[in-house]
């Protein structure tokens, strides 16, 4: 059995006074690394590390362990280690020339939450980290003193010959994180679909559908 840790990566413990790159998959705008972008998975070279396990009748203390390490108190021991927790935090977002007046607009109440639902390759069923981080919001939520009815979500597609497919497939991607949230509690007031725009991988193909195929999740100051 296979179980998804978080998005990291490795080398960005060791960076000290090394210069950060802003580095770009294929024809996808550069992106810097940053606690945000790494959480995210949009930085081209975050990269998941996987627990595996034999599988249901193993040891009960290895999936007790991969319990405790994606819990809130094993990501914040991985935080403690120079890594970067996928315990969920709100920034206010980087926006320059680049991105589009409508969505500046879009967003201009919110923060981004670091945390990207993503989908299993070429579906909107979310994978099994997205699952997780479902629960990581729902712990965000009652941390930070909000609800679902703070939140909004996001969805993108990949690159698409037909715009309004782009669309309804953003749609549908928003579509599907809201009825999971709703599934934990979560009944989320905002979702909608930006299309095949802004593109955080290389356009086409399985690396672009299962890196420009997101929700991202903002919330409201």
């Amino acid at each position: 059995m296979r179980s998804a840790k978080p998005s990291s990566d490795p080398s960005f413990a060791s960076v000290r006074d090394s210069k950060l790159l802003a580095i770009s998959d294929g024809t996808a705008p550069a992106l810097k690394p940053s606690e945000l972008s790494v959480a995210t998975e949009d930085y081209p070279l975050s990269r998941r590390l996987y627990l595996y396990t034999p599988g249901t009748t193993g040891n009960p203390l290895a999936q007790d362990f991969i319990n405790y390490a994606q819990s809130q108190a094993g990501q914040n021991i991985v935080a403690q280690s120079g890594f970067f927790s996928q315990n969920p935090f709100a920034v206010d977002p980087v926006q320059d020339a680049s991105v589009p007046d409508t969505f500046k607009r879009l967003t201009e109440r919110f923060q981004r939450l670091s945390v990207n639902v993503r989908f299993a390759e070429g579906h909107t069923q979310l994978d099994n980290k997205a699952k997780q981080d479902l629960l990581r919001i729902q712990h965000y939520l009652k941390d930070a003193g909000k609800t679902g009815k703070d939140l909004m979500l996001i969805g993108f597609a990949d690159q698409q010959n037909d715009e309004l497919r782009a669309q309804m497939i953003s749609e549908l991607r928003a579509l599907s994180a809201s009825i999971a949230l709703r599934d934990i509690g979560i009944q989320v007031s905002g979702h909608t679909g930006y299309g095949h725009y802004m593109p955080v991988g290389s356009p086409g193909g399985d690396v672009g559908a299962r890196r420009n195929g997101r929700v991202e999740v903002w919330v409201r100051r």
